[in-house]
């Protein structure tokens, strides 16, 4: 299965741009970005992305997978099927990780977030 690693260790100043997207205002939420060395987002991308004012991933406890989109080597396949994001689990699982999603997540169970892995507790 060709996955693609989003992110793994991230800085406070990342998480903290993170999450003040869609909770600040445009320029607001450029300033937190470029001072993390983020690239600027526009508007219509100021959504929230992270519940989370610190992250496993601040600290390398976590990373963030994606499937590849079939014969696009590079692009991440956000919307693929559950049951391949099932299938990422479950090997992931095996491999020490815990999927914090989709059922299997042993940790958090949060539902939404497939990409996101962490470090058995």
């Amino acid at each position: 299965m060709p996955v693609l690693i989003i992110e793994t260790d991230r800085t406070q100043e990342i998480q903290d741009a993170y999450y003040a997207q869609g909770r600040k205002v445009i320029d607001e939420v450029n300033l937190l970005r470029k001072k993390a060395g983020l690239y600027l987002i526009k508007e219509r991308e100021n959504k929230i992305i992270t519940n989370a004012k610190v992250s496993n991933h601040t600290g390398g406890n976590a990373i963030d997978i994606c499937p590849e989109i079939p014969g696009k080597p590079g692009f991440p396949w956000w919307n693929a099927p559950q049951e391949l994001w099932e299938k990422l689990g479950q090997l992931a699982e095996t491999c020490g990780l815990d999927w914090c999603a989709g059922g299997y997540g042993q940790t958090w169970g949060k539902g939404w977030d497939n990409p996101h892995f962490e470090l058995m507790a």
